[in-house]
């Protein structure tokens, strides 16, 4: 994973108390699940990763994201998704239209509140 230089000022401008439900980053042709998303952790409600080059999600990274709602992970070049997606059980909203993937984790049965 990496950094994305241009969130780093912005993130460490962030009162540490202040929470940040949602965080966008679309067309920022990212190759890699953003550390930042993983940093900003539980209070996140919505991440949109739509419309980059995303090959690779860290099996770590869902850890700390339980009460992610939505997730937009649309247009990117996922070939498989980690089956710790199963620990999202708040998640409502699961976007993966445009992907590599052949198929999908068991553990994604656990999703049970998606719409």
């Amino acid at each position: 994973m990496r950094s994305i230089p241009c969130l780093r000022p912005i993130l460490q401008g962030m009162d540490k108390k202040a929470t940040k439900s949602k965080i966008e980053m679309c067309r920022m042709r990212l190759e890699d699940f953003p550390d930042e998303v993983i940093e900003m952790g539980v209070g996140l409600r919505e991440v949109v990763l739509s419309s980059n080059v995303i090959n690779f999600i860290p099996p770590d990274a869902f850890e700390n994201l339980s009460r992610l709602t939505s997730l937009d992970l649309n247009d990117n070049m996922l070939q498989d998704i980690p089956e710790q997606i199963g620990l999202l059980t708040d998640l409502t909203s699961l976007q993966l239209r445009r992907n590599r993937l052949s198929e999908l984790p068991l553990p994604i049965r656990k999703l049970v509140r998606l719409e």
